[in-house]
């Protein structure tokens, strides 16, 4: 029995935030009540399909097929063509050993106008693998390392927010002032535009949540980046606000800014 709620903020909300964005669940159907009522919730359920997985499949051994054929039925199916697939497998993948991975290949070569990212839905692994640190990283999984030339010090990334962090953030008001450009997954107005993140010269974390993606990014990509602390004393702010300026090229406000 799956009790028919859910929780706070999760990887659905997370997920329906990429724009020109789709993801497909593929889990037994407990597991996809809580997913489905999420999305129904948000009215969001032109962004979000799912496979059922059932006993049959397990005990057929055809669960890498019905990956595959699904994926490739919701998307003939799908109005619109989607930018990023985001295919969330389930503990149930983890369990039997399926090679995900494969079809993952086989898809991107069928389908190279889509980005396809391997996102999971598997409570079994929170403690190495926590599924919402992990889905920001897969997410930007599909920005690609730029020619460092190209790299604008006058933009940055801000990762593992769910809501955009405009005037009410101190350092957004600052950058904008001196003429950075912020970046954000849940501002982006097209597919094409959160792509671009792949220009900036740093991403700053506001929670623990994004931690995950910054490293990963800095790995991947060369970008620096930084950990804004959530602190209670003006001197954290004051020093957290001169080495973000720093980071970007820019002057920090004159003398205590806070007061």
């Amino acid at each position: 029995y799956a009790s028919p709620v859910r929780g706070v903020w999760n990887i659905v909300h997370i997920g329906t935030l990429m724009p020109e964005g789709h993801q497909i669940y593929v889990c037994p159907v407990s597991c996809l009540r809580g997913v489905v009522l999420t999305t129904a919730e948000m009215g969001a359920m032109e962004k979000m399909s799912t496979i059922s997985v059932g006993e049959t499949n397990i005990l057929e051994g055809d669960m890498e097929e019905q990956l595959l054929h699904g994926a490739e039925r919701v998307i003939r199916e799908l109005p619109e063509r989607p930018r990023m697939m985001m295919i969330f497998t389930s503990c149930i993948h983890h369990f039997m050993a399926v090679n995900y991975k494969r079809i993952y290949k086989i898809l991107q070569e069928r389908y190279p106008d889509i980005d396809f990212v391997d996102c999971y839905m598997d409570p079994i692994m929170r403690r190495t693998r926590p599924v919402v640190p992990v889905l920001w990283t897969q997410m930007h999984r599909s920005l690609k390392k730029v020619d460092p030339e190209l790299v604008r010090k006058d933009q940055v990334n801000y990762l593992g927010n769910c809501f955009p962090h405009e005037e009410f953030c101190d350092l957004t008001g600052v950058l904008r002032e001196r003429g950075v450009r912020k970046m954000e997954i849940n501002s982006a107005a097209t597919y094409d535009e959160f792509l671009e993140e792949a220009y900036s010269g740093a991403n700053f974390v506001f929670h623990n949540t994004g931690l995950r993606a910054a490293k990963d990014m800095k790995a991947r990509l060369g970008q620096e980046w930084m950990q804004l602390r959530p602190g209670y004393t003006y001197d954290q702010y004051d020093e957290d606000m001169a080495k973000a300026c720093s980071m970007c090229g820019v002057e920090p406000p004159e003398g205590r800014w806070t007061e």
